[in-house]
């Protein structure tokens, strides 16, 4: 009986008009400003749909009778208006006020619902990610992943890693490095901003701490749940160890493309050589691969490769740990690199 009130046409209509109707009883009652019969009948409609498991798309097909029924009523409601127009004129400051505060009012009550809603999905998702922080170091403890990761075959310390690719992995991918507790605010800022301009998510704001956590402890997909995880994992990480700890940990994971994992292997696979023997323009290449690994590996997308290069070469003038003219110089370097082919 349930199921074939919900698939009847007429179901958008009555659940609109019981919205409303316990809505203005929830006015009448409290007397609050915020219970507006329209916000609540609002609310009532997208929980009774949730619940219902109805098609939003149904609901609005039977709804639609509603808007029907708009056009006379709007003429009807002209109609005695119209007959009190001298009234209406004596009155008119009165009216313009009163819809002024109305309007004001309703755009405040609409800033607190949605700032309440901001908060409310803030905590939801703090929680649920804290509990798959939780899981997450049942599996693989923080205290033990520097011992576990640094016992690796083919582990770098911080000590053979040439300068110039410690300066340009932190200038592209996480240039406050240094100065952060794990998560940086001004970082998450900036790529919200970028990301609201652009209309996608082309930043995600992560810290090389952060992204070490989603390398080692949880899987690549994409929420954010896992994004409130990875930032509590991030904490943990730079409470139990040191920048270089860290650092040395994030570039002896990450994936280089290729079927190359960690930098040893990098170096080794794409130029034949330790990281202390690379030059400064292969240095800079490599840094540039994790980003989009696939796309970027230097086997299969040279040309692409080398303007991911020229990004972080960009970056690192930026930073100023290049001077422009030194950048360039490695610019020019990179269209005579060779590398090995792919095993």
């Amino acid at each position: 009986m349930e199921r074939l009130f919900c698939d009847s046409v007429y179901f958008g209509v009555c659940i609109s008009l019981v919205s409303y109707a316990v809505g203005v009883a929830l006015r009448r009652k409290t007397g609050w400003g915020f219970m507006n019969p329209l916000l609540v009948s609002i609310v009532l409609v997208i929980a009774a749909l949730l619940v219902l498991g109805v098609d939003y798309g149904f609901y609005s097909r039977g709804a639609a009778w509603l808007s029907y029924l708009l056009t006379p009523a709007t003429v009807c409601l002209a109609v005695p208006l119209y007959q009190q127009v001298e009234l209406l004129k004596k009155n008119y400051r009165a009216i313009v006020c009163g819809i002024a505060a109305g309007a004001l009012a309703s755009l405040v009550t609409v800033l607190l619902l949605a700032l309440l809603t901001l908060v409310a999905a803030g905590g939801y998702f703090a929680v649920t990610g804290h509990k798959l922080y939780e899981s997450a170091i049942q599996v693989t403890p923080i205290d033990t992943l520097y011992s576990s990761i640094s016992s690796r075959e083919g582990f770098v310390p911080y000590a053979q890693l040439p300068q110039t690719y410690i300066n340009a992995v932190i200038s592209a991918e996480d240039s406050r490095f240094t100065h952060h507790k794990g998560v940086d605010p001004v970082s998450i800022a900036r790529a919200l901003v970028t990301d609201l301009r652009t209309g996608s998510f082309a930043e995600g704001g992560s810290t090389i701490t952060q992204q070490l956590a989603k390398n080692t402890l949880f899987t690549q997909e994409k929420h954010l749940a896992r994004k409130a995880a990875e930032m509590f994992a991030a904490l943990a990480i730079e409470k139990q160890y040191n920048k270089e700890q860290i650092f040395e940990m994030y570039v002896n994971t990450i994936y280089f493309g290729s079927g190359h994992y960690g930098i040893g292997e990098a170096a080794q696979g794409y130029f034949g050589k330790t990281p202390l023997q690379l030059t400064d323009a292969e240095a800079v290449m490599l840094a540039g691969l994790p980003n989009a690994p696939s796309a970027y590996s230097p086997n299969s997308s040279p040309d692409l490769a080398v303007k991911r290069m020229q990004v972080v070469l960009n970056r690192m003038v930026g930073c100023k740990k290049l001077t422009r003219e030194q950048a360039d110089a490695l610019a020019a370097e990179a269209v005579t690199l060779k590398f090995l082919p792919a095993s």
